[in-house]
């Protein structure tokens, strides 16, 4: 090696110590303030870049490492596009998911055409501020324990197509860079190397991959798994690019590809630590050419863009969700969650910075995209509340209900929580005559029961006067099945305090979830795990011959120690 080489592999190296430095610090500071992460990267690389403090200098090489997070990124995406996940959510996808496309899309075009940008160009930034971001989203909704209600299915069916809508304006960008007269000729392109990339999807899932996987498996070894995993996903990435489509687009094939076989599930485990590394130098890397000073200066256009967004993203969700199915309230909490400008918007304006965007105009959209990122959370919040104000007035039985209702009971059960678990215990109560009311904070399930005249009630099973009013002191059992562990452990001690001799049964995610509720003074605590365990393990044994009796009496046997036997056998296999 040269010494010219030496020193040029010397910065190299230091220069990608350094963003991982930057990375895990960005992560770890912004873990604190409850902060997204990618705010912190931005902002981390905002700092250590030539326009910053100029700890890196030289950004084009970074960048390089940049492009393969977004190429895990689109990888990571195709795993989750099964053609059957797509059958299966058809309606929400492509009816909901293209409406929000379409229609914001049109809005903003139509606004970028009146500053004088021309079509082909608006319709690839409405296009880029179309999208949300759907790694922020799905964690918020994660957080916030809404990813299985209403919202988290309707969310993630726009965010699916969003994803797919990803890959035609890349087509764009790459036909216009190419000097393209006509928008209708790019978009003919467009399609028909899609419909040949789908061609090319179904021809390898069919003839090569499941083949090679099955040898590969056969292998019994993680790391040659791991090792063809990669191969697949940049043996296609590189073949798209040999034939003038994009890697991006090839790792998305790469991922659908797999995604049709029984091994996605491993891959999918194998490859997530890459992707978080490689997004985490990617948005740093976008970070690196943000310019504080640029940005200080135009901070009235950077707002303005942001407000506009949010309220646009936000009406157009409000308008078109309730022709599926939605209230006005949830519609707009939908919008709110959704109004952000997502990550790919990053790739496209970088991309489109290339060729006809202004760096200026590129600078101001990357700010507006890193802050409405940032108020994600406050945004899905607001929606929360919203929702809960305008069904709470409007379509949630009022709380006078529960007190005509509750008064006449006595003895009756008070189910805390209407989701998955509160739904089939109050199922199993009505099947034997026994009566209940039960009490829940996501409207809209409250207002559906209700509206089919079961007892159903919206209502904070952990505030006092809501328990009073559902006739705590004449029940006979109080059943916590709420999903989040703070509401359920706050439902079980105001219980405990209101009614000490009070039978609690409630559910937990866990042992130590268990043991937690049973400190605050829980009768019993079922932790939901285990005891799924213990019910597929019974069932194992009766289908190989071991009498029922026996099966319940071992069941039984493992209850009576509170599963400690379980986890202690489960804790020294792991």
């Amino acid at each position: 090696m040269s010494p010219a080489d030496a020193i040029a592999h010397s910065i190299l190296f230091r220069d990608i110590l350094i963003l991982l430095v930057a990375a895990v610090t960005a992560v770890v500071v912004l873990s604190r303030v409850g902060g997204s992460p990618i705010v912190g990267f931005l902002v981390a690389g905002a700092a250590i870049g030539p326009l910053g403090f100029g700890v890196i200098t030289d950004s084009d090489r970074i960048h390089t490492f940049a492009n393969v997070g977004v190429i895990f990124l689109m990888f990571m995406i195709g795993l989750e596009l099964s053609f059957e996940r797509l059958r299966a959510m058809r309606v929400d996808v492509f009816g909901l998911g293209f409406l929000q496309m379409a229609v914001t899309m049109a809005v903003v075009t139509a606004i970028a055409v009146l500053f004088h940008r021309t079509v082909s160009h608006a319709v690839i930034i409405g296009g880029a501020l179309a999208l949300s971001s759907t790694a922020v989203v799905l964690q918020t909704l994660k957080d916030r324990g809404a990813m299985a209600g209403l919202i988290g299915r309707k969310a993630f069916a726009i965010l699916l197509f969003q994803d797919l809508a990803v890959i035609p304006l890349l087509f764009l960008i790459t036909i216009l860079q190419e000097d393209t007269p006509s928008l209708g000729l790019a978009a003919v392109l467009s399609v028909g190397q899609a419909l040949l990339a789908i061609a090319v999807v179904i021809v390898l899932g069919r003839l090569i991959l499941r083949p090679l996987f099955r040898a590969v498996a056969a292998t019994h070894s993680s790391e040659v798994f791991t090792a063809a995993s990669l191969l697949t996903l940049f043996g296609i990435a590189s073949a798209m690019e040999a034939v003038g489509l994009s890697m991006e687009l090839g790792a998305f094939l790469a991922g659908l590809l797999i995604a049709e076989t029984e091994y996605r599930q491993v891959i999918e485990r194998d490859i997530e630590p890459y992707k978080g590394l490689m997004l985490a130098l990617f948005f740093i890397t976008v970070g690196m050419d943000l310019d504080a000073r640029f940005v200080v200066h135009n901070l009235p256009w950077v707002f303005a863009v942001l407000l506009a967004i949010i309220a646009i993203k936000t009406a157009v969700v409000a308008v078109i969700a309730p022709l599926f199915r939605l209230s006005l309230g949830a519609a707009i909490r939908l919008g709110l969650t959704l109004a952000q400008i997502g990550e790919f918007a990053f790739v496209i304006f970088g991309l489109a910075a290339k060729s006809f965007l202004s760096p200026d105009v590129a600078h101001v959209l990357f700010v507006a995209a890193g802050l409405s990122i940032a108020l994600t959370p406050v945004l899905a919040m607001l929606g929360e509340r919203i929702e809960k104000r305008l069904q709470k007035d409007h379509i949630v039985p009022p709380v006078e209900k529960l007190a005509a209702v509750s008064k006449r009971l006595e003895g009756h059960v008070i189910l805390a929580g209407y989701g998955r678990v509160g739904w089939t215990v109050a199922q199993l109560l009505e099947q034997q005559k026994i009566p209940y009311v039960a009490l829940d904070l996501n409207p809209t399930n409250v207002a559906a029961a209700f509206d089919r005249g079961l007892p159903v009630f919206y209502g904070d099973a952990s505030r006092h006067d809501i328990l009073e009013t559902a006739g705590i002191d004449r029940a006979a059992i109080v059943v916590v099945t709420i999903n989040q562990s703070s509401g359920a452990a706050d439902t079980v001690a105001a219980v405990k305090h209101l009614a000490p001799n009070m039978v609690i049964l409630a559910r937990a995610h866990d042992l130590r979830h268990a043991q937690t509720l049973e400190k605050l003074g829980a009768t019993k605590a079922v932790p939901e795990i285990m005891e799924g365990s213990l019910q597929l393990g019974g069932r194992v044994l009766e289908a190989v011959g071991v009498p029922e009796a026996a099966v319940n009496a071992v069941i039984a046997e493992m209850r009576e120690d509170d599963y400690a036997a379980i986890a202690k056998r489960r804790d020294a296999v792991q």
